[in-house]
């Protein structure tokens, strides 16, 4: 009747700068059936009444490899000998994007016959891991960084009937969703 799940993930990447390799992630999960409480034992109408709750955090690590380096390009000549020069600026900073997710949720089961599912969300992403365009007096053209945010909020509604079940079986399922 109580469910409670989490999980606890420490990652680490060499994709991200010296200060920022490692990070921690981590997820909880709750749900409540409450037709199995004995205050519902004698109704008839619901097959299941169920209440979720969830919250995570996850991280996004998509960016190309040594993003985070200097580095030297030795495609060049200066006087007749071979010369270098930077073509990618060091960000020992950049880090990894961050999504935070809230969810809450209720199941209901009707006659055996009718499953309705709505879910409450919500997800914001921080620390985005975006090309930022630079001055060209800078010497280069863009950096990769960690800028800017982006929420999403939404609710989501998942129905379905069982409408026969003899000979010919017909189940119905609809879904929308509304970000």
């Amino acid at each position: 009747r109580y469910f409670l799940v989490g999980s606890f993930i420490r990652e680490s990447s060499s994709r991200f700068g010296a200060n920022n390799r490692s990070v921690n992630f981590y997820t909880l999960g709750s749900s409540w059936i409450l037709n199995n409480e004995s205050f519902m034992e004698n109704q008839q109408l619901f097959d299941l009444l169920k209440l979720r709750a969830s919250y995570g955090l996850t991280g996004n690590a998509q960016i190309g490899n040594y993003q985070t380096l200097g580095i030297y390009s030795f495609s060049s000549q200066y006087a007749g000998f071979s010369a270098a020069f930077p073509s990618q600026l060091a960000n020992n900073n950049l880090t990894w994007e961050k999504a935070e997710t809230l969810n809450f949720g209720v199941g209901v089961g009707l006659f055996k016959r009718i499953t309705l599912n709505v879910d409450l969300y919500q997800k914001v992403s921080r620390a985005l891991l975006l090309n930022v365009e630079l001055p060209y007096t800078s010497g280069f053209t863009s950096v990769i960084q960690n800028v800017g945010s982006v929420r999403n909020r939404g609710v989501e509604l998942n129905l379905n009937t069982i409408n026969l079940t003899g000979a010919v079986k017909w189940e119905t399922n609809f879904n929308i969703a509304f970000n």
